[in-house]
């Protein structure tokens, strides 16, 4: 995951992070895949009534990381879009045979956080919160929500929701904290190494 996300920032930059089905192949060992949110592929077909590519997606995502390892993603920001994609993936989960799991967007932590994360919205874009059409979320429902609140958000869905445990309790990786893994330069011979970098970032 951590080389991937480095790699996504290197070789994939374009506007944001990106990377492609090859690099998620030769790095797929180990992780767990999650169909995504809204700006995701599947999420994103079914949104544009392209049911067969979604369902393509789906089984892309299957092959690269194993169907054991690939989740059907069940979000509920109260949008319009997410509720009328919301029985799609249902059925379309059902139709692969893939389990559903429910989980929240989360941009801020608390609900009352949503004036702020407007705020930062605008420092972001380079806007004011002054003008009346400045970018923002549409709901204010993006924060961390509690399992009570997330039931009320998907009734019915017992099973996805469970699975928001099943996927928790299947992630189990340490990171050592204490060492710092900078790569190593080799510096020419009779050189200083502070110089040598000087030089390096002049001639960009």
């Amino acid at each position: 995951l951590i080389k991937l996300s480095s790699l996504g920032y290197l070789d994939g930059y374009y506007y944001k992070p990106r990377v492609d089905w090859e690099l998620l192949e030769r790095h797929s060992q180990g992780l767990i895949a999650l169909s995504g949110c809204l700006s995701g592929r599947v999420c994103k077909a079914l949104e544009e009534n392209r049911v067969t590519d979604a369902e393509g997606e789906l089984d892309h995502l299957a092959q690269v990381f194993g169907r054991d390892n690939v989740y059907v993603e069940l979000q509920n920001a109260h949008l319009e879009v997410q509720a009328r994609i919301l029985p799609q993936l249902i059925e379309l989960a059902t139709k692969t045979g893939l389990p559903t799991v429910a989980t929240g967007d989360v941009h801020y932590l608390r609900d009352t956080d949503a004036r702020a994360h407007e705020a930062l919205l605008c420092i972001q874009s380079g806007d004011s919160l002054k003008n009346p059409n400045h970018w923002r979320f549409e709901t204010d429902h993006f924060y961390f929500k509690t399992p009570q609140e997330m039931a009320l958000d998907f009734p019915g869905q017992e099973d996805a929701m469970r699975r928001t445990l099943e996927v928790a309790e299947r992630c189990n990786v340490e990171i050592e904290l204490d060492r710092i893994l900078l790569p190593k330069f080799d510096v020419p011979e009779g050189r200083e190494a502070f110089d040598y970098l000087v030089e390096l970032c002049e001639k960009g």
